[in-house]
């Protein structure tokens, strides 16, 4: 049962952002639906503080990041807006102007923007991945390839300044050095073998790929996958210096920089992964923690082991086996959903949004004490187990 109700969209919401600043006594979350609109809300409070309005009616915001505290990308359509927090007091900031000099070839499914806040990166319809450079607001450079179907996501790697990796309805993650325009590596999901499928994964569905995230510290990569499993991709070991000086001067990528699919995480979601996320949570810690959400309306937590070796590559075994740790059901068929900072290493609260679940038999009464029923544009939070 959900802990927390933020309410205030009139659509459902499609995408939630957690501001870099947060702590677990003041968080900021925006969060942006297909009424149009994003909204900035203290979670501490479960209030909405800020509205941020697209001047273009019909427009779904189906993206946004933050950019430090005070700036706010958000994506309608074809355009990317950017609002500054600090401008003025108003309760609601508008916005008509596009940052991108040149419109997306259809429309943005998601949006990121690198640490130093110079490159934004942008994923359509089109199945195009576009870097924009934000000093000058025109593409950086233009990419030789795209994606065969619409592309679903795209974020830039923590630690190398120059890659961003995107996601596609073609069953494909890529890899791209921005710098050059072009794909370093490709893995395709409808062409990896999965040794001994689970019974509960839904084989008939093909592997699109719906979501990616980064552990900012050990550099795991995983994808959601449409059939309800999670590739995990283990990045390279580390090199000498020596060797590291080399492959810096050298066009080959090599094997020395290469990732490898370390391992498929099955048994778990029963539909098609949508949202994941890696919790803040202390070095001391140990393994890292992976929580996954799905169209099934249900919340997980991995345990994820890297075990290196002296190769260039790694294996990613999920532990105990291939089974999830913890198990959160939500009222919802989960879109998106962004994890508050912890109190503690054993549990998160996370938000979620997405359209209602029919299968969870919601009462449409209200509850004891005048609570209004779950709506659609609602945002819940839930207590997840580390």
């Amino acid at each position: 049962m959900a802990s927390l109700s933020l309410r205030g969209h009139t659509g459902n919401v499609l995408c939630l952002a957690l501001s870099p600043g947060s702590n677990p006594t003041q968080a900021r979350v925006a969060s942006g639906g297909e009424d149009g609109v994003a909204r900035i809300w203290d979670a501490g409070t479960g209030k909405c503080v800020r509205g941020l309005r697209n001047d273009t009616q019909g427009q779904d915001c189906a993206s946004l990041c933050w950019q430090g505290e005070d700036l706010v990308y958000a994506s309608f359509g074809q355009e990317v807006k950017l609002f500054d927090l600090r401008t003025n007091t108003s309760p609601v900031l508008m916005n008509s102007k596009s940052i991108c000099a040149r419109p997306a070839e259809d429309d943005i499914n998601n949006i990121a923007v690198n640490e130093r806040g110079t490159f934004l990166a942008t994923a359509d319809d089109s199945g195009a991945v576009v870097v924009t450079d934000l000093r000058t607001n025109r593409p950086f450079k233009r990419f030789r390839s795209g994606h065969n179907n619409l592309a679903t996501s795209v974020r830039f790697h923590p630690t190398r300044p120059w890659e961003v990796w995107s996601s596609s309805m073609d069953c494909t993650v890529r890899r791209w050095d921005f710098s050059r325009g072009s794909v370093t590596q490709a893995f395709n999901m409808a062409e990896t073998e999965i040794p001994q499928p689970s019974p509960t994964s839904q084989t008939i569905n093909p592997p699109f790929v719906h979501a990616i995230e980064f552990h900012t510290t050990t550099g795991i990569a995983a994808a959601g996958l449409g059939d309800g499993s999670i590739a995990l991709f283990s990045p390279p070991s580390p090199q000498p210096q020596s060797k590291r000086r080399k492959n810096n001067n050298s066009n080959n990528m090599g094997d020395s920089t290469s990732y490898s699919l370390g391992a498929r995480l099955e048994g778990g979601h029963t539909w098609a992964v949508t949202a994941l996320t890696f919790p803040r949570l202390a070095p001391a810690t140990g393994m890292p923690r992976l929580i996954s959400g799905s169209l099934d309306g249900s919340l997980l937590t991995w345990a994820i082991n890297q075990s290196s070796s002296s190769s260039s590559t790694s294996t990613i075994p999920a532990l105990p086996t291939t089974i999830p740790k913890h198990r959160v059901t939500t009222t919802r068929k989960i879109d998106c959903m962004a994890a508050l900072p912890p109190m503690n290493d054993e549990s998160v609260v996370l938000l979620i949004g997405g359209p209602l679940n029919p299968s969870s038999n919601i009462n449409s009464t209200p509850a004891p004490g005048g609570l209004a029923p779950p709506r659609d544009g609602d945002i819940e939070a839930y207590i997840v187990q580390l």
